[in-house]
């Protein structure tokens, strides 16, 4: 039966990618050009992340390698992948496996709660893989282009890395488990959750950059950092290090205790508590009815409360979708704190330092990402919307509205900070035109990433999930979303800085606002034209 549950879950991930949903026809495969399309952007944003650890393995492996902290190099890459795929599955797993629509039609079916368990749980381990992969591949081949590599060193790395992330799975569906204790009875948990969710963020953003605050790869960096992991709360990965950097078979055989034993321990207490918390009832408090007048709204202001409900009530959904939100937020205010004296030690002329800020607050607004999982979440329920007397072109606009409510007063509130405190500072020279384009043009990539987000869901939309972190975090839509604005963000804005160095502020803004106003032009028509029938064929 687990491998019946599995082939179930790996089908409808292929699906969400390979086919699409007709309301005519149900489901039907999706062209090869858009397969092949969408296989060349997955390429492309694993590429750029592979080349960017590629270089920092490198300079760590420069420094570490071929000496008796090598093991080092090694003990990074382990505690790094600990981190991202602890980081990036915590609270999946809380809502993947107790919180999952379909865990009591699961339970009633003539299965073991245990396989139900471990098909979540696996499905949870492919993520991590996944984020492994693009971590551990550039270190093992720096490490071998630097001639540091033995055969049984390489054995022992391939061994470890397939167990890697069991550690960070078991601290995941832990964290999960007791969070899904603490608010099984809250009348509102999604707002603890989300409160804490953004709590751990700061904490982490917090001590990243302490760590990187004045800091600079060098000999002595590379010798701390080997120190550092070689503590007692880090001997797993040190045991990591020394099997793969020296090819030690009893340190592969104690790191394989290390990240097997919790991993199993845990899977036998879930299985023991996984009935109970499967099919737990929310909690809450008992309403008392008073009679009210009740006032009549517009269509458009109903639609708009149901999204902000819908938002409110889902801490996967505020968390993914609107960690944008929270680094506008971290710049409004961490640009007072900023040495803007540093851009000068660059060398970077004070007139071109309003297009980098800009620059930073537009490839922030790629990561607000509401409108690109908003139809997604309608799931099954989307034939109401469909069922109403409201053309499909207003609830498009009205979930396109909500997005921008959201993110347009707190762009506007980063570019406002942001400029307060360049032209306060003497080292910066802010001309009226880069002014404008400070406030003017992360407003045009905001509206461009609403639009985009918006039209990719339309055309990958995905009604078949069983829980929302599925749809905000896994879907097609909002990985090609998050891609496309924040790689195109980066290269208008780059020939934006090379026609302000080469003519001026003003010219190099308006060319940067041009492409993003023009793509959110063309999808702004597409959907007064053919919104109401896309919509319809949705389902």
């Amino acid at each position: 039966m687990l491998k019946t549950l599995l082939k179930l879950q790996f089908r409808q991930l292929l699906a969400s990618f390979t086919r699409k949903s007709s309301k005519k026809r149900g489901t039907e495969k999706r062209s090869t050009g858009m397969i092949v399309l969408l296989a060349l952007l997955f390429g492309y944003c694993a590429v750029v992340f592979i080349g960017l650890f590629a270089g920092m393995f490198w300079m760590l492996g420069t420094f570490l390698g071929g000496g008796e902290s090598g093991w080092a190099y090694f003990a990074s890459l382990a505690f790094l992948t600990f981190l991202i795929d602890f980081v990036s599955t915590i609270f999946t797993a809380k809502s993947q496996l107790f919180e999952a629509k379909d865990n009591e039609t699961l339970l009633s079916l003539p299965i073991r709660p245990r396989d139900i368990l471990l098909s979540r749980m696996l499905m949870l381990l492919i993520t991590d893989y996944l984020f492994e992969a693009i971590i551990a591949l550039p270190a093992i081949v720096v490490w071998c282009l630097l001639g540091y590599a033995t055969p049984l060193g390489v054995i022992c790395f391939l061994v470890g890395v397939v167990v890697m992330p069991l550690l960070a799975l078991t601290f995941s569906c832990f964290v999960g488990w007791l969070l899904s204790l603490l608010t099984a009875r809250m009348k509102n948990p999604a707002v603890f959750t989300t409160l804490l969710g953004v709590g751990l963020f700061l904490l982490y953003f917090y001590g990243y950059s302490k760590l990187m605050n004045g800091m600079e790869m060098t000999p002595e960096m590379a010798l701390k950092i080997a120190d550092s992991l070689e503590g007692v709360l880090f001997y797993p990965f040190y045991c990591f290090g020394r099997a793969a950097a020296d090819g030690s078979l009893l340190h592969l055989f104690y790191y394989l205790l290390f990240m097997g034993v919790p991993f199993a321990l845990l899977v036998w207490i879930l299985s023991k508590t996984f009935l109970s918390l499967a099919t737990k009832k929310a909690g809450g408090t008992k309403t008392v009815y008073r009679a009210t007048v009740v006032k009549a709204s517009s269509q458009t202001k109903a639609l708009l409360n149901n999204e902000f409900r819908r938002i409110g009530s889902s801490a996967a959904y505020m968390l993914n979708a609107g960690m944008g939100l929270l680094f506008l937020v971290v710049i409004a205010i961490g640009v007072f704190f900023l040495p803007i004296e540093m851009f000068a030690e660059m060398g970077l002329p004070g007139e071109l330092v309003p297009m980098f800020v800009t620059m930073a607050i537009s490839f922030m607004t790629g990561m607000t990402l509401f409108s690109a999982s908003s139809i997604s979440l309608e799931g099954q329920n989307i034939y109401v919307l469909q069922s109403l007397p409201i053309a499909g072109r207003t609830v498009l606009r009205v979930k396109l509205y909500a997005h921008l409510i959201l993110t347009a007063p707190l762009t506007l509130l980063a570019s406002v900070a942001s400029l307060i405190a360049l032209i306060l500072s003497p080292a910066c020279h802010v001309t009226v035109g880069a002014a404008v384009g400070l406030i003017l043009v992360p407003q045009a990539y905001n509206l461009f990433v609403a639009l985009t987000g918006l039209i990719l869901n339309l055309a990958l939309p995905r009604f078949d999930w069983t829980d929302e972190s599925t749809v905000v975090k896994q879907s097609g839509a909002v990985g090609f979303t998050m891609l496309i604005c924040m790689v195109g963000s980066i290269t208008v804005m780059v020939l934006g800085i090379v026609l302000s160095m080469i003519f001026s502020p003003a010219l190099g803004m308006t060319v940067a606002a041009i492409p993003p106003l023009g793509v959110s032009l063309g999808f702004w028509l597409y959907l007064n034209k053919k919104g109401d029938a896309a919509f319809e064929k949705l389902g």
